[in-house]
């Protein structure tokens, strides 16, 4: 189901595409501007529930609405979170942003094991938004290179912080340590960590680079 207008530019680019592939499917016409300064269908909250930025096109599959407007569901000191907004900036994405509050006062559980955001990520962690799958449906600026070895250079690179250094530096980890040993134990793993491949192949902006960055920071 294309839910869309006829004369937005948007919706027209989808209807093409959906033509060049041959898909069948089932249109429907969304009244954006009205007369008499009435809102506008896709105000409407059936609509939102499908997108809540309140935009078109939405393609609907088997139920599931994809829309040109991602959500980010995160926590803005985060580092795996600031990996992803980088990635959105970097490739010009535009998206809502939903913060989720992980650490509150007095020990009470963050956002993120809610049943509310359960329901979004059984494993309640940050963020929701992955950056391969962005590097998948935007492709530029390309995050990986074109060269087989490079990519899988720079994919090492990104695994070795994600699981081997990043992972040091969350609270749920350094909370069960003793507080003298956090600081040697952390740097002792981190900086074994760096002492890889330090080239993150090629001079440009890539995954391997993103989370450096964030890391180092």
């Amino acid at each position: 189901i294309l839910y869309s207008c006829y004369s937005g530019s948007c919706p027209f680019r989808v209807r093409i595409a959906l033509a060049l592939k041959n898909v069948d499917y089932e249109y429907k016409s969304v009244e954006v501007l009205k007369e008499g300064g009435e809102p506008g269908d896709q105000l409407s909250p059936e609509f939102t529930k499908k997108n809540p930025m309140q935009q078109l096109p939405v393609l609907e599959i088997d139920g599931e609405p994809i829309s040109q407007s991602p959500i980010l569901y995160s926590c803005y000191s985060g580092s795996c979170p600031y990996r992803v907004r980088i990635a959105l900036a970097l490739k010009n994405v535009d998206y809502e942003y939903k913060s989720v509050e992980v650490l509150k006062g007095g020990g009470e559980p963050g956002d993120q094991l809610s049943p509310e955001f359960t329901k979004k990520n059984p494993m309640q962690q940050l963020p929701l938004a992955i950056i391969e799958y962005l590097e998948e449906k935007y492709p530029e600026p390309r995050l990986l290179p074109d060269d087989i070895v490079l990519r899988a250079k720079v994919r090492a690179i990104a695994q070795l912080i994600a699981s081997g250094i990043q992972p040091l530096q969350n609270v749920s980890v350094l909370r069960r340590l003793e507080a003298g040993k956090k600081l040697e134990w952390t740097t002792h793993f981190i900086t074994k960590g760096f002492q890889g491949d330090k080239n993150i192949a090629e001079n440009r902006e890539n995954i391997g680079s993103i989370q450096v960055r964030v890391s180092a920071f």
